[in-house]
């Protein structure tokens, strides 16, 4: 996949602009000062794959500040296959085709007045968000990503979150229910505790819950399984080190599964990446754990078995949700923890080695990304160079290749330089030059 061309209108900084993006050139970057509209742009791109902001949940901050309106269009070059990828992907108009490849536009766009609308589009076809999610895949490294090893747990399920919406529609229809499930059960057992309502009213809720619940938690458990696979290699090609990265998984349901089942013969079938998944680099025990692993939760009984012990723990804590009037157990609670060594990497880590645990972490969702989706995503770092000795940059760039990636900077990286295929522009108050 291949970002073409880019239109932007009235949005952030950007009252009107239009770039173009050449077919020989994988690596672009935008060099400016800070505040000069370098994120936007990384935002407006990021915008296409996932249509909600990494910086804001208000489509109105997007829009430019005496504007009523916003609009992002872009053009993408994608492969056409002859069969359809992994991903169950809806069908899109498709136009140019030629060697086995299709270009084709998305447009967002957003207004406040005078009705607020928000419409998706594909090829100038109006699109729902389930069939639109899904045709763009990009991966951001942003600032705000270096954080992801201290803010709370709600910052690592987004992550978990905006990877598998790219890469699974169900996911993302599952999540949606979910999450109106979850509000409305809350709504109820408020409503229960100043008794304004009964306790059976809670069944219908709990049922979605459990349906819903335990499907996103297959679904992260694989998907984290996939990131672990590949994540110490990832580190290892950018720092140059021997150090064994882990990501692992925490999950109360899970948590409590493998605890049921310890002294029974079905533990045997439960791989150790259950509930905790964590791999190393040896490839023959890692083929042997995702086979194990796959079988185990694509097991329609074993599911069924998990939705059965989800509605039961929520029975089982119906008083202490009642207490504090709001759900307590369920994927909503869930975790990933990082470690180095054995030791966890936010403890242990220098800033150095945190922010280049992240962008291996970043790598790793790219490959995933790909192997699901048939399709090489966008890379997107804004602002990453500055934090990386020249080594690690050169190395990163090494690890980048084959890949369209976007850079933004405050100054030119050296290493940069001594690539041939680049495409650069200068960044002046939202005014965009060739370099």
């Amino acid at each position: 996949m291949r970002l073409q061309s880019l239109i932007l209108e009235n949005f952030r900084s950007y009252i009107s602009c239009e770039l173009q993006f050449f077919a020989s050139n994988d690596l672009t970057i935008f060099v400016g000062k800070n505040a000069q509209g370098k994120t936007n742009l990384l935002e407006s791109i990021a915008l296409l794959a996932l249509p909600r902001s990494f910086r804001t949940r208000n489509h109105r901050d997007l829009v430019h500040f005496d504007k009523e309106y916003y609009r992002v269009q872009g053009k993408f070059h994608k492969r056409c296959f002859s069969e359809a990828p992994k991903m169950n992907q809806s069908s899109t108009p498709l136009n140019e085709v030629k060697d086995g490849a299709v270009s084709t536009e998305y447009e967002i766009f957003f207004q406040k007045k005078p009705k607020v609308e928000k419409a998706l589009k594909s090829n100038g076809t109006f699109k729902t968000l389930q069939q639109y999610v899904g045709q763009v895949h990009a991966v951001l490294f942003s600032p705000e990503t270096m954080n992801l090893l201290f803010l709370g747990p709600v910052a690592r399920r987004k992550f978990l979150n905006m990877m598998l919406c790219q890469t699974d529609k169900n996911y993302l229809q599952d999540l949606l229910r979910y999450q109106k499930a979850l509000k409305s059960r809350n709504i109820l057992l408020k409503r229960i505790h100043g008794r304004k309502a009964q306790a059976k009213e809670l069944a219908f809720w709990n049922s979605l819950l459990a349906e819903t619940g335990a499907s996103i938690i297959i679904k992260r458990l694989q998907c984290v399984q996939n990131l672990a696979l590949r994540l110490s290699e990832m580190y290892q090609s950018i720092s140059g080190s021997s150090v064994q990265l882990v990501i692992r998984y925490s999950n109360e349901l899970s948590s409590i599964w493998r605890e049921e089942h310890k002294s029974s013969n079905a533990s045997r079938n439960i791989p150790r990446a259950f509930p905790n998944i964590s791999c190393g680099t040896d490839g023959k025990s890692i083929q042997t754990q995702k086979k194990s692993f796959t079988f185990f939760l694509e097991d329609e009984t074993r599911k069924e078995t998990m939705i059965q012990r989800y509605l039961e723990e929520l029975e089982k804590r119906f008083q202490r949700d009642l207490t504090l009037k709001k759900t307590t157990f369920g994927p909503h609670q869930d975790d990933l923890h990082f470690y180095m060594n054995e030791k966890p990497l936010e403890k242990v880590g220098s800033r150095g080695e945190c922010r280049t645990a992240i962008l291996a972490l970043k790598m790793a969702e790219l490959k995933c990304i790909e192997e699901i989706s048939g399709e090489k995503p966008i890379f997107l770092l804004d602002d990453v160079f500055s934090e990386l000795d020249s080594e690690r940059q050169k190395r990163l760039l090494e690890s980048m290749q084959s890949y369209q990636t976007i850079v933004t900077a405050t100054h030119f990286p050296e290493e940069m330089r001594k690539n041939g295929k680049i495409q650069a522009f200068r960044i002046e108050d939202s005014t965009i030059k060739k370099w």
